[in-house]
Parts: structure tokens; C-alpha cells; sequence
């Protein structure tokens, strides 16, 4: 694994009496170096150049080929994290350091891996964006409805079911336009703003899928802007959501997870 404990170890050689100590520490050092490069052991490596520096060593060579390996180690690992925090930023900054330190074409796969992650959170927050940007005139057009055309309840269903909420509070126009009015931590502009499609059920998705299934984004931009928006942010995350596999419900039984309806084994 990459990320191991450094263990103490002592190198056994043949001691050179006319060596000073410093030169000693710095022919074990570079020893300890090759042992932690080979079993890529980023703690280990980082101590054992630390071990050297302490011992004044210039940087040959092989102390340049350590330091390079370490920053490829490094770089790795600060990857991993931002890839696993889902966090767009922190992953920018990672694949830029990857890439730089990207010796021998050791990070190939992790970077096209984190790429593929980059663009999936960039297009996540780019709808995310266009909802969170519509004016409040919009917003309010849509809560004034009181029989809303066709296409616009259907709109804010599958955004409310992909938020948490079940078909029977979303059934109702009426309960759709007390949710779009709640504040706070209960709006739905918090809600959309929090959102993680991993962490959405896929069965939410797929009830979302289906009410959205009947309606083309021209026919609920001709009735209404804000739905519309709606109705964009909800593919786009139904997409994500079946991509990734969602979040799996647990069996109240068993413990265990349930198997989605309608979805088939592959065999």
C-alpha cells in the first residue's frame, strides 16, 4: 500500500573506520530510500531524505530521483483525499499537482480516473448554479400557480422526489408549493445546494425518471422558465445518480440492502 508506518530498520554493512558519522547516516539514508521507493512507502521515503538533510547531504542524482518520487507519493495521496471529499476545488489543485508530478507516467490512471470525477462534479455544479441563480420573480411566478400548466407540477416533483421527499407529499400541487415556499435549512435552494447525487436512493431517481419521462425541456421551457430549470437540474442528476448507483436502501429486516425493482441481475 502507499500509505504504511514507517518501521525502524537498521541497514547491517560493513563499517568503514575512516567514515565520519554523517557519512554514515547518509549511506544508510540512501539505502532506506531505495527500500521505501520500491515498496512505494511514502512515510519511509520522507524520513529517510529527512535522515539524510539532517546528515548534510547534497543532492546527487539519486537523492533528486527520492525527492521526486516522494512529491509522486504525495501528490498520490492528496488525489485520493480530494477524489473521496468530492470537493471540486481540492480536486482541481490535486490533479494540477499529479500532473506535475507525474514521474515515469505513474499517476496515468489515477489522474484520467480523478479527471472523469472533475468533469462529473463540474457539470453537477453548473446545474446546481442555474438553479440557484433564477430571481425570485421566477420562483414566485411558479408558487402562483394555481393550476399550474402542464409539465411544471411534473417538473417540480422529480426535483422534490430527488431531494428526499416521498410521492405522497409531492403528489399534490398544493404540497409542492408549500415546499418551494419553506426557508432555512428546510428550502429547497439549501436542499439543491447540499445535494450529492451518491447520496441520493436510485429508487427516488427512478420515480424521477419516470414522472420526467413524458416531457421534452422545450415543451416546459415553453410553459415556464423557472420550471424549466427544474426540469434540467433533475435529468442531470438522475443521470449521476444511476452512473454512480446511488445510495442503497436498507431492508428494515435484514439489515441488509434491498434490491431495487425493476432493476435486473445481469447474468
Amino acid at each position: 500500500q502507499l500509505l504504511q508506518k514507517p518501521k525502524e530498520e537498521v541497514i547491517d554493512e560493513p563499517i568503514d573506520p575512516h567514515a565520519s558519522d554523517e557519512e554514515i547516516q547518509r549511506r544508510n539514508a540512501k539505502k532506506l530510500m531505495d527500500r521505501a521507493i520500491q515498496q512505494k512507502d511514502m512515510y519511509s521515503l520522507e524520513k529517510a531524505l529527512a535522515m539524510y538533510d539532517n546528515a548534510g547531504g547534497k543532492d546527487d542524482d539519486s537523492i533528486k530521483k527520492a525527492r521526486r518520487w516522494l512529491e509522486l507519493m504525495q501528490a498520490k495521496e492528496e488525489l485520493q483525499n480530494a477524489s473521496q471529499r468530492r470537493e471540486l476545488d481540492a480536486l482541481d489543485k490535486a490533479l494540477a499537482r499529479a500532473k506535475a508530478a507525474n514521474f515515469e507516467n505513474q499517476l496515468d490512471l489515477q489522474i484520467v480516473v480523478a479527471q472523469r470525477l472533475r468533469d462529473q462534479l463540474a457539470r453537477i455544479e453548473k446545474l446546481r448554479h442555474s438553479v440557484l441563480n433564477m430571481d425570485q420573480k421566477t420562483i414566485h411566478e411558479i408558487k402562483t400557480y394555481s393550476k399550474p400548466p402542464d409539465g411544471v407540477h411534473q417538473s417540480l416533483m422529480g426535483t422534490f422526489l430527488l431531494l428526499g421527499y416521498s410521492m405522497k407529499e409531492v403528489k399534490e400541487w398544493r404540497n409542492c408549493q408549500i415546499i418551494l415556499g419553506k426557508t432555512g435549512k428546510e428550502s429547497v435552494m439549501r436542499k439543491i445546494q447540499k445535494f450529492d447525487p451518491k447520496d441520493c436512493f436510485l429508487q427516488s431517481a427512478l420515480q424521477s425518471k419516470k414522472i420526467l419521462a413524458d416531457y421534452t425541456l422545450e415543451h416546459i421551457r415553453d410553459v415556464s422558465a423557472g420550471a424549466a430549470t427544474f426540469y434540467v437540474w433533475s435529468k442531470g442528476m438522475i443521470e449521476e445518480v444511476e452512473s454512480t448507483g446511488g445510495k442503497q436502501e436498507e431492508d428494515p429486516v435484514t439489515g441488509g440492502t434491498k434490491q431495487t425493482k425493476g432493476r435486473k441481475k445481469k447474468k
